[in-house]
């Protein structure tokens, strides 16, 4: 029997680490790494925690390494070092196979991310290529062969195929209703409310939730925007506020706990997450086996999510 490797349990404390300690700033390390910066400082300080010693020494945004955290740093780049070497063995393999061109939003791509490791077990000779684009607003998608798109599903570019209702609800983390408790709309108007800079669902919008006379003419700070919307529910984890809770999307922090539905709120649009496939690929048997596998994903999603 083998031994657990219990310190290393979580692979992306140790990239966000050496991020940082290359970066010396974890929000150049969370750009780097296309990550908010708290994520970043919960990773290290999960990981000092862990270990047990400081690896860092903090003077406001700058950082130093202490003598243990030259130590791992050190040994942490050797690592990395070898296994990038590895993978660059493989490139005549690699070569080898196919590379199917996936766009998504941000949003998307976290949906996706747990679930890519089985889709490889079961298609290790499809390479994805992830791109990602900041916003959902629809594009041609001729510069790429399945796209996961937000919207009615009225395009032309491509074969389009249902995958994730917009179901929308306000969330907040269950510190932030401790400490704010909200019964009524009257008390959703004096919290801090947060949302999308850029949406293109109505139901993205607080406008749509509350009456105009509660919202007036709001502060800066009563309604705070984000660019994305990872960073939004990390946000809302954190206890900044409330946020428009995309069902799917919220999913997996309500399913942990790091949030809570608020109010017997829940609106339905007839916008959802759609694949579509362009034209010119329907013919590639390998294109339409990642499609298959991704709408099976989605079904999987709607399933284990259901009665949230």
């Amino acid at each position: 029997m083998t031994t657990p490797r219990r310190i290393l349990s979580s692979m992306n404390r140790l990239v966000a680490f050496e991020a940082a300690a290359r970066r010396c700033n974890f929000t150049r390390a969370a750009e780097e790494l296309f990550i908010s910066q708290p994520a970043i400082s919960r990773q290290i300080k999960e990981l000092e925690q862990s270990v047990g010693v400081a690896l860092f020494v903090r003077f406001g945004t700058r950082l130093e390494l202490t003598e243990a955290g030259r130590r791992l740093l050190s040994s942490v780049t050797v690592a990395f070092d070898n296994i990038e070497n590895t993978i660059a063995s493989f490139q005549s393999e690699v070569e080898q196979s196919t590379v199917i061109k996936l766009r998504t939003s941000v949003a998307a791509s976290n949906w996706l991310m747990p679930a890519l490791s089985e889709f490889y077990s079961a298609n290790p000779d499809i390479l994805l290529q992830m791109i990602c684009i900041d916003d959902s607003t629809a594009s041609s998608i001729a510069d790429c062969d399945i796209e996961v798109r937000f919207g009615s599903g009225n395009w032309n570019d491509g074969i389009n195929y249902p995958l994730l209702d917009e179901v929308i609800f306000p969330v907040a983390s269950p510190e932030f209703l401790r400490l704010n408790p909200i019964e009524s709309m009257e008390d959703l108007c004096a919290v801090p409310l947060l949302q999308l800079a850029n949406h293109i669902s109505p139901l993205m919008s607080w406008m749509s939730w509350l009456p105009n006379q509660d919202l007036g003419k709001p502060s800066n700070n009563f309604i705070r925007s984000y660019s994305t919307y990872s960073t939004l529910l990390d946000a809302a984890i954190y206890g900044h506020g409330v946020a428009l809770g995309w069902k799917y999307y919220a999913a997996g922090a309500l399913a942990r706990g790091d949030l809570c539905p608020v109010l017997p709120l829940r609106k339905k649009s007839r916008l959802k997450e759609f694949l579509v496939v362009n034209r010119q690929r329907v013919e590639d048997p390998n294109v339409m086996r990642t499609a298959e596998w991704i709408k099976a994903y989605a079904a999987t999603t709607r399933m284990r999510f259901r009665d949230i």
